[in-house]
């Protein structure tokens, strides 16, 4: 069943909306469960946190809170990077920008049956092609060939030729290789560099000194920021910070 969260200042519109959906994905035959329909922004985030299970997210941009939309979807892509972000709008200029924020579709103001359904199932494709195999690595280390999940990575460092991973469960994996070799492989929605030898999961982030340029993970440990990528990371990690 897809789990779907509608996140509109319109708590009248939201409604209405999520009954649309509803009624279009029955007639689409897609097994479709609201988890959430709310007009707050923290809301929507508490929600994202307690379940990360690759939700659709369904966002307003122009938000009356503190932050808009494209802010909320750079926020939810750190928290539940399996999820879809599609952005419902009456503003053709927000597009570009959306893009940029990899949301998955962006549907324009009034709503069309089809295009909804063609989201919806647009979104149950891209589901089924992109299944946990495809965030896999495949690892040579020694004699041994190793497949790693993306999701376990709390992150990846290079030391001299070698590059290390550390993993939410047993021994950090070593094998020969360069950063930027790796870099392709990964999904860039999971995981931003912090400075020139280290890849860092976006979700294992649990907060950011600003004063040290530090941030600290989800396993204690506490890695330097760059002083060229502190702006951006300070951005990036706003609701993850403690």
């Amino acid at each position: 069943m897809l789990p779907v969260v509608f996140l509109d200042d319109d708590a009248e519109y939201a409604r209405m909306l999520t009954i649309r959906f509803q009624r279009v994905a029955q007639d689409a035959g897609i097994s479709f469960n609201i988890a959430l329909c709310s007009t707050s922004v923290q809301q929507t985030l508490d929600y994202a946190h307690a379940h990360p299970d690759g939700n659709l997210y369904f966002l307003d941009i122009e938000l009356q809170d503190v932050v808009n939309g494209l802010t909320v979807a750079q926020q939810l892509h750190a928290i539940d990077p399996k999820g879809h972000i599609v952005f419902v709008s009456a503003y053709e200029h927000y597009i570009w920008e959306a893009m940029h924020a990899h949301v998955f579709d962006y549907l324009l103001k009034p709503l069309t049956d089809e295009a909804i359904s063609a989201c919806l199932q647009g979104v149950l494709r891209d589901r089924q092609e992109h299944s946990a195999a495809s965030r896999r690595l495949m690892i040579k280390s020694g004699e041994r060939t190793l497949l790693l999940h993306q999701e376990d990575i709390i992150y990846l460092c290079v030391n001299g030729n070698y590059l290390t991973a550390i993993l939410t469960k047993g021994e950090p994996c070593q094998w020969y290789g360069r950063l930027q070799q790796i870099t392709p492989l990964l999904d860039e929605r999971l995981f931003v560099q912090v400075n020139r030898n280290c890849l860092v999961a976006i979700r294992y982030v649990k907060g950011i000194d600003a004063g040290d340029n530090t941030c600290l993970l989800a396993n204690g440990e506490i890695l330097k920021i760059s002083r060229r990528r502190a702006v951006q990371l300070k951005k990036i990690f706003t609701d993850l910070e403690a």
